[in-house]
C-alpha cells in the first residue's frame, strides 16, 4: 500500500467539501430551529424540501 502525502489539488477539493457540508448542515439546523419558534407545522413545512432532495436519490440510488 504507498504510503506519502496527498496532492494538494486533492487535499484542497476535499477540504472544500468539507466546508461545503458543515455549511449545509449548520444551515439545516438553524432553519428547523428558526422555524420551531412558529409551531411544530411551520417546522415541518421548512424542513420538508432538505429531506425531499435525500430521499428522492435514495430512492433512484438505492
Amino acid at each position: 500500500m504507498p504510503t506519502g502525502r496527498l496532492p494538494a489539488s486533492y487535499a484542497l477539493w476535499l477540504g472544500g467539501l468539507l466546508a461545503s457540508l458543515t455549511g449545509n448542515a449548520v444551515f439545516a439546523f438553524a432553519l428547523g430551529w428558526a422555524a420551531t419558534a412558529h409551531g411544530g407545522g411551520v417546522a415541518g413545512l421548512a424542513s420538508a424540501p432538505l429531506r425531499r432532495d435525500r430521499t428522492g436519490l435514495v430512492a433512484v440510488a438505492g
